[in-house]
């Protein structure tokens, strides 16, 4: 019996040492960690592994100040492509109570990335006026590919709408302002 409450103990010391720690990484995001985890998904998952020097560009367009979303640029000219990189953050409690932070990303080619911003702007200009003035009360879904978004009237910046991005287990918040400099910065990079 005492090994039985001795296994418990340790067990509820060692859980709550592991929740202090992911508590305090939470803290500590970056967004120059962020663009490198991002760099690091983009010659793995996108670019693919290459007998030669590949260069590529990569610019970090916005942050949302949630700190879930950040979006970037890329361009690699030798393998001819081009696209927008959505990165995912968020803080996740596993089945057994503990916490941790994760990460994905979010590969949209140059031509998904037009469709994606595009249907974003088509939804946000004909539900305006839906949304607007309702205290967060009317709401309108889409969906793009394998991300549901979530279109409301922002709680903090009154007058704007605010975005939420649903994918695989991320609920993530795009406001407003990291939404349209993504926008605006991406355009110009593809022009």
């Amino acid at each position: 019996m005492k090994r039985y409450v001795l296994l418990f103990c340790l067990s509820i010391i060692g859980g709550i040492s592991y929740s202090q720690l992911t508590i305090f990484a939470a803290k500590e995001y970056s967004k120059d960690v962020a663009v490198f985890q991002a760099k690091e998904f983009l010659m793995t998952e996108v670019l693919g592994e290459s007998a030669q020097n590949v260069q590529f560009e990569v610019d970090a367009l916005a942050a949302a100040t949630s700190l879930e979303v950040i979006s970037l640029w890329y361009k690699c000219e030798s393998m001819g492509k081009e696209g927008l990189i959505i990165g995912f953050y968020g803080y996740v409690v596993n089945e057994a109570g503990l916490g941790y932070n994760q990460y994905a990303f979010r590969d949209f080619p140059k031509e998904k990335a037009i469709d994606f911003i595009n249907k974003i702007d088509v939804v946000k200009s004909e539900n305006t006026k839906w949304v607007s003035g309702s205290d967060n009360v009317r709401n309108v879904y889409f969906s793009f590919d394998d991300i549901t978004l979530l279109l409301y009237q922002s709680e903090t910046e009154i007058g704007t709408t605010t975005l939420r991005l649903f994918w695989k287990g991320f609920d993530a918040t795009w406001e407003g302002g990291p939404y349209s400099r993504t926008k605006k910065r991406l355009f110009k990079k593809m022009d």
